[in-house]
């Protein structure tokens, strides 16, 4: 048996000892994350300093920091800071720092001159008048056009050799419009003069409220849905070189599979809803649409709206919630339900998606559900709330359902599509409460 002398096994020791009290932590990442923090967040005209760490091995990693400059500072001292994060960044291995000043910002190098250079070349960007901010980064460069400015012909200017503005870095190039929204991409010092083309036939037709547009791709987006197929129809007839890498969507709805063409249920639907009030995006699968709402009052009346829509496709409608990655398909992770849209037909909910969808109704205090019965326990209400509830309720649950409502001292039930026969209810006012409910409830159903 082969031993490991005691004095190695202790040199071992000793040397991680020494590495750990020298500054050495075993997440070194963050350490120096932590450290970039701590030596920038106290300088005089820093707004903030943040960094994160990436911990690759035990005692190994790096850092990606940015320094963010107060607005209003003087280019003198943005220039003294670009040379204070140079300095860090030359003297601590590992940290790779972006500064931001003023809208723009710069990827800064362990060389003054390098810094320097770069600023001077933001500097001289954005004071002409087409130019609005410039980011001036590793590997690509940035350039957001100004207020009123064709993004286009400014993408144009700046790669033309005998132009306006100076040489820019060899780097891919993008060019923003002033809202951010559209943006059109050089990634080889060109021009995209097909897809720009088949851009401008659009735009000229329907204004776009996005785009992205590179040598091999344009994605549009139109105001409206029911555009989109026109205005895929110019972008071809101007470039027809552009049709692999096009693609062209409308309002609020974004669309996968057998409804990118054409689908006839969900095109009704995605009609019917887009750019309705508190519909905030709508995603069509063919056989399913998914309806993100911004509540669940606007829920219900999606849900109502459904019912004289044409087809077997399954709706999802998406309540608000928080927006997290394990959110599905929406994003949103509160609770979701599906209803059917059938030609003439109610919808019809189960009694679990109507507690759900009514959970946070400001009129209840509670909604219970179970074994085909619906429990509403009612605030304080008025006979007028208590009717708006049951004008809401009523279109979505299926007759011959149990309905038990709860309303302070008002207790009685009924069963869904049938004459209010409470024999509890001796008191005359409550039963005129009662009977009010039970009207509205079967005005409102279909």
């Amino acid at each position: 048996m082969r031993r490991t002398p005691r004095r190695a096994g202790a040199l071992v020791t000793a040397l991680c000892l020494a590495l750990v009290a020298g500054g050495c932590a075993v997440n070194a990442g963050s350490a120096k994350a932590d450290a970039f923090e701590r030596h920038f967040e106290d300088v005089p005209d820093v707004a903030a300093a943040s960094a994160g760490g990436t911990n690759d091995l035990p005692f190994v990693g790096s850092a990606t920091a940015t320094v963010e400059i107060a607005p209003g500072t003087s280019r003198e001292r943005v220039a003294e800071i670009v040379h204070l994060v140079g300095e860090y960044q030359h003297d601590h291995s590992g940290v790779v720092s972006t500064v931001e000043f003023d809208g723009s910002s710069i990827a800064v190098a362990d060389k003054a001159a390098t810094n320097d250079a770069d600023l001077a070349l933001v500097h001289a960007l954005v004071d002409t008048p087409e130019v609005g901010t410039v980011q001036l980064l590793a590997r690509e460069t940035v350039v957001t056009a100004a207020p009123g400015v064709s993004f286009t012909m400014l993408l144009e200017d700046l790669l033309r050799a005998d132009g306006p503005y100076p040489v820019l870095p060899d780097v891919e190039l993008s060019v923003l419009d002033s809202t951010g929204s559209l943006e059109v991409v050089s990634e080889d010092g060109t021009v995209p003069v097909e897809p720009l083309a088949a851009f401008h036939a659009i735009a000229a037709v329907f204004p776009p409220v996005g785009a992205e547009i590179s040598a091999d791709r344009l994605r549009v987006r139109v105001a409206h849905d029911a555009d989109r197929l026109a205005a895929r129809d110019l972008a071809l007839a101007a470039a027809p070189s552009v049709a692999e890498g096009l693609r062209v969507d409308g309002g609020n709805v974004e669309r996968f599979g057998a409804s990118e063409e054409t689908d006839a249920t969900a095109d009704l639907i995605v009609l019917a809803l887009d750019g309705r009030p508190g519909v905030e995006w709508i995603k069509a699968y063919g056989d399913e649409v998914v309806v993100t709402v911004d509540s669940l009052e606007t829920a219900q009346s999606v849900a109502e709206g459904l019912t004289a829509l044409a087809g077997g496709t399954t709706v999802r409608i998406v309540s608000p919630g928080t927006w997290s990655p394990e959110g599905g398909e929406s994003g949103y992770t509160g609770p979701s339900f599906d209803v059917m849209a059938h030609q003439g037909e109610p919808t019809l909910l189960s009694v679990d998606q109507v507690a759900m969808l009514f959970s946070e109704h400001p009129l209840l205090d509670e909604v219970e559900s179970g074994a085909d019965r619906l429990v509403l326990d009612i605030d304080e209400a008025t006979t007028r709330d208590r009717a708006a509830l049951a004008t809401a309720v009523a279109p979505l649950v299926a007759p011959g359902t149990d309905v038990s409502v709860r309303s302070g001292s008002l207790w009685f039930s009924f069963v869904a599509g049938q004459p209010l026969a409470d024999e509890h209810l001796d008191d005359r006012g409550e039963r005129r409460a009662a009977q009010d409910f039970v009207d509205a409830w079967d005005a409102a159903a279909r």
